[in-house]
């Protein structure tokens, strides 16, 4: 539990100060975890008798993200093709989770490509996030309703949980769900308030509400996902690079496929 605790402590004060300062200090940030992830991924894959190519990997990864930070327009990642693929990746996601089932190809090339692109089309949305329309403030506003949804479904689920809400994660109950959604909307509007009554920002009430609500149900899918994707390795957790989190795709899932989806409804 100590572990765990001082490990939450330092993630959070590396993530407030590179959040606040954005530009190269997030990017970097981005590309160390969006590597840790590749690692991890990468690993679960060997166990499964897939050899990928991981050093070609993570320069695809790298030169992928390096080069999202001279995108100052978004000339790629706002072009429709890209937002296609983006969508793609998304429905991919919950056709997973329906059939209860990770598409693995056998092919090292293949595998190589999935966890690539995975990587490419979660985790560098969240640099995006902050170079976009209001950064800091959109970006803030999706963490938050990140933490408290999920937080509070656990929390909830423990409380007053009794209907199982995938088979995929048995401890994951839809009264949790539900409590979590709720109380990140909650959140949403404090944040708004707040912001309107310290730093006279406005927010339009209606369309955050609703990506609120959006961003808390994604964000739990990408926990479901997660779990599936750990139980079709046969993992506990991803990693043991964050002692007492586990890795970084485990402290980082929620966050995952809500990314491309706020980048774009905040950017148009």
């Amino acid at each position: 539990m100590i572990k765990r605790a001082i490990t939450a402590l330092v993630l959070l004060a590396i993530a407030a100060v590179v959040v606040n300062f954005g530009g190269l200090a997030l990017l970097i940030w981005v590309w160390i975890i969006s590597i840790a992830a590749a690692y991890e991924m990468f690993y679960m894959l060997k166990k499964r008798g897939v050899r990928p190519f991981e050093w070609s990997g993570y320069f695809l990864i790298s030169l992928g993200i390096v080069g999202t930070y001279f995108d100052h327009h978004f000339l790629f990642w706002g072009s429709p093709l890209v937002r296609v693929v983006a969508l793609a990746i998304l429905g991919g996601v919950f056709a997973e989770l329906s059939r209860k089932r990770i598409w693995v190809p056998q092919s090292n090339i293949l595998a190589t490509a999935r966890i690539v692109f995975f990587i490419l089309f979660t985790f560098t949305y969240i640099f995006l996030i902050r170079a976009g329309n209001n950064g800091l403030i959109n970006l803030l506003f999706c963490l938050l309703v990140v933490w408290a949804s999920d937080s509070m479904a656990l929390l909830g689920g423990r409380w007053i949980g009794r209907t199982q809400l995938s088979q995929v994660s048995p401890n994951k109950t839809l009264e949790g769900s539900l409590i979590g959604l709720l109380f990140g909307l909650g959140v949403a509007w404090v944040y708004m308030a707040l912001l309107a009554r310290f730093w006279d920002v406005h927010l339009p009430f209606l369309y955050y509400s609703l990506v609120a609500i959006g961003v808390a149900f994604v964000s739990q899918i990408g926990d479901l996902h997660e779990s599936l994707y750990k139980r079709h390795f046969g993992v506990k957790d991803s990693s043991t690079l964050l002692p007492g989190h586990g890795g970084v795709y485990d402290r980082a899932d929620s966050t995952l496929f809500i990314a491309p989806l706020a980048f774009y409804l905040f950017n148009g």
